[in-house]
């Protein structure tokens, strides 16, 4: 039984930063999508004769584009899946504002996630 998988490759960056008496840290994911373009047909097959359950006989296509001139057509055995792929997003700043003494200063933290 045939498998498409049409998907994104994730960028992952990791920064750190300390500056005195503040850190700061952020994560990210990017998902970079993938791009098929036919100028005529473009034709997805995951057919076989033999029906099987064990996930295979699908067509999954995650975060990406497909384009055809003409005719898109997605041949599936099983399921034709067409997924959303998001970017993800957070940051953390921590810090410590004023001296010592008997009240130590203040903490500042800021956080923020997101997903695009």
């Amino acid at each position: 039984m045939r498998v498409v998988t049409i998907g994104t490759s994730d960028l992952v960056r990791h920064t750190e930063g300390r500056y005195h008496k503040s850190t700061s840290t952020s994560d990210s994911i990017e998902r970079i999508g993938s791009s098929i373009t036919a100028g005529n047909d473009l034709i997805l097959s995951a057919l076989s004769p033999n029906v099987s359950t064990d996930g295979s006989g699908n067509i999954t296509i995650s975060g990406s584009a497909l384009t055809a001139g003409h005719d898109l057509d997605l041949d599936a055995a099983n399921n034709v899946n067409i997924v959303s792929a998001a970017d993800y997003y957070h940051s953390l700043y921590q810090g410590k504002s004023g001296g010592g003494g008997f009240m130590g200063g203040s903490s500042i933290r800021a956080e923020r996630s997101f997903d695009q």
